[in-house]
């Protein structure tokens, strides 16, 4: 006979659907997928050099572990994937690029007096003489564009695993949405690893799942060409980057459609403790064609708010 109750359309979940993205994205960028237990040996955390008191010294101990090598639940996915990196480079492998999807586990107090917390966190690992800190951060942005999730920065930042110069948090607003840098030399010597430079990034993958944006808008084709304009500016090495892109956008306004960094040069001719950064500018009209005088104006203000806030000269070769 036939059913009685009315049936329903299968539908997957937003979590699901995002992770098959991510996955899909990942993948065809040259990534393989790992994973590692969630269950680890205690003195990762000191490989690592997570400090005392840090919230992932917090960890749950199995109550009958197989061995000290199994003994507490994970509260960061990052000994496990430094782990299958050193791995492949004993097995003479000349590039890496994996990642892995899972859970971490945490509590605010210790002995463990209710479940803890289950949280689900996305972290990549790189290596190759063709990978650095801005491949790492290419793929981020390539990710975090894939899911419309806009309008974020990377701060220079200090991470107790990753090298202080080449290190950065990624902020949605105020919402911290992960890491991602060179793990730091010390790291690198306590894995046996000394003179290898192994990129990291670990995300917030429920955060990135509640951010995403899975509408998509369509816009009609530009009817007028765009303007562009080379600026370089030469500033101090302690500027954040993601300020002074901030502040042209403000400064241009909405005639602004593109702006993208495309060169960042110490050397010859720029002063100890400086750096030149350029970056290359796209206007556009919706409405009409844009005249030069209108975009030199732009151009002169974008110099001078560079000028007095950063104290940045305009270089001029």
């Amino acid at each position: 006979s036939l059913p009685s109750e009315i049936s329903t359309v299968g539908k997957t979940k937003k979590v699901h659907r995002i992770k098959s993205r991510v996955e899909e994205l990942l993948i065809n960028n040259g990534f393989s997928e790992v994973y590692n237990y969630s269950i680890i040996n205690p003195r990762k955390l000191d490989m690592i050099r997570v400090p005392e008191g840090h919230p992932h010294r917090k960890v749950i101990s199995i109550i009958n572990p197989l061995s000290e090598e199994m003994s507490v639940l994970r509260t960061t996915l990052l000994p496990g994937i430094i782990d299958v990196v050193k791995f492949n480079i004993n097995q003479k492998a000349e590039e890496v690029k994996i990642y892995e999807i899972g859970k971490t586990y945490h509590t605010e107090s210790l002995p463990l007096k209710e479940l803890p917390e289950e949280k689900t966190r996305l972290i990549l690992g790189m290596f190759g003489s063709n990978i650095d800190f801005y491949e790492i951060k290419k793929v981020i942005e390539t990710l975090l564009a894939a899911l419309r999730i806009r309008q974020v920065k990377f701060k220079r930042a200090g991470y107790y695993a990753l090298h202080p110069g080449r290190c950065a948090e990624i902020y949605l607003n105020d919402y911290l949405l992960g890491v991602a840098g060179e793990i730091h030399p010390d790291v690198a010597e306590n894995y046996e690893l000394e003179g290898k430079r192994i990129y990291v990034a670990e995300l917030d993958f429920d955060l990135l799942v509640e951010k995403s944006d899975e509408v998509i808008r369509y816009t009609p084709l530009p009817k007028f060409p765009p303007a562009d304009r080379d600026l370089a500016f030469v500033l101090d090495e302690n500027i954040e980057v993601a300020d002074v892109i901030e502040l042209i956008k403000e400064t241009a306004g909405p005639l602004l459609e593109n702006i993208e960094i495309f060169d960042i040069y110490r050397g010859e001719k720029i002063p100890e403790g400086k750096k030149s950064v350029a970056f290359s500018l796209l206007f556009r009209s919706y409405e009409r064609t844009l005249r030069d005088e209108e975009i030199n104006e732009i151009q002169d203000k974008i110099i001078k708010a560079v000028e007095e806030k950063f104290s940045g000269k305009l270089r001029e070769s």
